[in-house]
């Protein structure tokens, strides 16, 4: 993914995503990897922000329901957004939880 921001306004992003206590992620939809999320969502994984990045939900086994990911996604790509969606997530450990999930989409070039 082509990066087109300053220097200050990535430290900016950084500094959000680092105070932000709700759980924050982004990911590459041209190959679903995440390119980066918050330490309030990894901690809530119950794993590092380093295990998670560059990687698919598929690879860290996010979402018990792939079918209901795929539809979300599919509504994101052709609505540009959706928000307070409920899905059921997977920690590290395997334990579950619910959470609300928003998205929209930006096209940086």
């Amino acid at each position: 993914m082509e990066n087109n921001i300053s220097t200050k306004d990535q430290e900016y992003i950084d500094l959000i995503l680092e105070i932000s206590p709700d759980e924050v992620f982004i990911v590459d939809l041209n190959n679903n990897r995440i390119i980066t999320l918050n330490k309030a969502f990894a901690d809530h994984l119950g794993c590092s922000c380093e295990e998670v990045i560059g990687k698919t939900f598929s690879e860290i086994n996010l979402y018990d329901d792939i079918d209901e990911y795929k539809k979300l996604t599919s509504d994101l790509m052709n609505n540009g957004l959706f928000v307070s969606k409920e899905m059921d997530f997977n920690r590290k450990d395997g334990t579950s939880f619910k959470g609300l999930i928003s998205a929209k989409t930006n096209q940086t070039k």
